[in-house]
């Protein structure tokens, strides 16, 4: 069926044309709460781009990384970037019927970049920066990455511009001892576990009172953040996403 989502018209039309019965859209919704479906927000999936180097990454280039970082001593990261914006689109809210309700909200968005990493044992570095990320500002996050890191870093990525820069192959050029990047096949997100600590960032600074300003917009993101350091086990559970679980590894 051409449908992007499953919706009581698409529903209708698929028991139309499979059975040559016609229903009204009230029972199919009797239906659907009798066999235990809800209306929900849908998460937004990419497109996969090219199944094949999805499949190479998952059955040969990993595999090699791994035994790599078992040989060598070394720990694995996942790392991103995301922006911080406290749009208002996810949230809902109860009203007496025929009444919209109204969130007061800024005319201009606050918006603050992160870069984060994860490990599969929970543990969790992260960077909140004024400005674009650039060359300069990711070099300083992986500064920070190893500044007390006993043992060496592979740091897995996506193809970002930033992350191909001179600059930055110039700087981990006398730091193989201590990081080296490895790179995720191009329109793979699903398959960075980090992408799902994005998601529950995101989350958490639409829920809860506006920021009206970009002073309290990075309060409410460094509390989120410093609170998920606090819990090794909810870091740990974005590798269990079926994308992810790969990645799993005590490394």
């Amino acid at each position: 069926m051409p449908f992007a989502l499953w919706t009581r018209p698409a529903i209708r039309a698929l028991i139309r044309d499979h059975f040559g019965v016609g229903l009204q859209e009230r029972l199919i919704g009797k239906y659907l709460k009798r066999w235990g479906f809800t209306s929900q927000r849908p998460v937004k999936k990419a497109l996969e781009q090219n199944p094949e180097a999805v499949r190479q990454w998952l059955e040969q280039d990993y595999p090699r990384l791994r035994a790599q970082a078992v040989q060598e001593g070394a720990v694995i990261y996942w790392g991103d970037e995301t922006v911080v914006k406290e749009d208002a689109h996810w949230v809902r809210g109860y009203a007496p019927r025929g009444q919209t309700p109204v969130l007061a909200v800024p005319a201009r968005w606050t918006t603050l970049p992160m870069i984060s990493a994860i490990s599969p044992r929970g543990e969790v570095a992260f960077q909140i920066v004024e400005g674009s990320i650039d060359a300069e500002r990711f070099i300083a996050f992986l500064s920070a990455l190893i500044q007390d890191a006993p043992r060496k870093i592979y740091l897995v990525v996506d193809n970002l511009r930033v992350h191909h820069a001179k600059v930055v192959t110039a700087w981990l050029a006398g730091k193989k001892d201590r990081i080296e990047l490895a790179f995720l096949p191009p329109y793979a997100p699903e398959s960075n576990p980090d992408e799902y600590l994005n998601r529950d960032f995101k989350t958490a600074l639409r829920i809860g009172a506006v920021s009206t300003d970009k002073i309290s917009l990075l309060e409410k993101a460094r509390v989120f953040m410093q609170g998920l350091r606090q819990m090794p086990h909810k870091v740990a559970s974005y590798f269990r996403h079926p994308a992810a679980r790969y990645a799993m590894s005590d490394i």
